[in-house]
């Protein structure tokens, strides 16, 4: 199996969108590259990473979601991860445009008021963000807490749904 990339001009700079031939894989940050998609998504034996040929409507969707802030369905991407992940990336699709919940507030959603450590691993492993908004999920303790793409990308995605921190 082949996975194919592009990268995108949006904030920050270049963002590598991972795709197969109809659903958007993975959309790594900016400085992210190939080894971040091996090591997140734990692709198996044998499936590559080809640098050409993303479908071209799966770019587009995935540049106006970049750029301009404008949702991408969910049908429009794969969601491979264990059960417990697609639960939390379920319950971070369910999180309102503008708003924010806690780590611990999350692990309530999904029943699993213990579970904090393994909901934010789940966040943090999300393959594809912005999609599955993780960068509305703050820290207890206050401040914008941490981000695979950095707490100043994260800061100013809060800050274009309105939120300021």
């Amino acid at each position: 199996m082949t996975l194919r990339s592009t990268e995108i001009s949006g904030p920050d700079g270049q963002w590598l969108l991972v795709a197969d031939d109809n659903k958007v894989a993975y959309i790594g940050f900016p400085g992210e590259g190939a080894q971040d998609v091996n090591k997140l998504l734990r692709l198996p034996v044998g499936v590559t990473i080809d640098d050409h040929d993303v479908p071209r409507e799966l770019v587009t969707a995935v540049t106006a979601m970049v750029v301009d802030d404008v949702a991408l369905s969910p049908d429009n991407f794969v969601e491979n991860g264990t059960p417990f992940q697609q639960r939390v990336w379920h319950a971070l699709r369910q999180i309102p445009r503008g708003q924010t919940r806690t780590y611990s507030e999350l692990a309530a959603a999904i029943g699993q008021p213990t579970a904090v450590r393994a909901v934010a691993h789940a966040v943090a492993t999300n393959p594809v963000p912005l999609a599955v908004p993780c960068h509305r999920v703050l820290p207890k303790s206050g401040g914008v807490g941490q981000y695979r793409g950095g707490s100043k990308l994260k800061a100013f995605l809060l800050s274009r749904e309105g939120l300021i921190l």
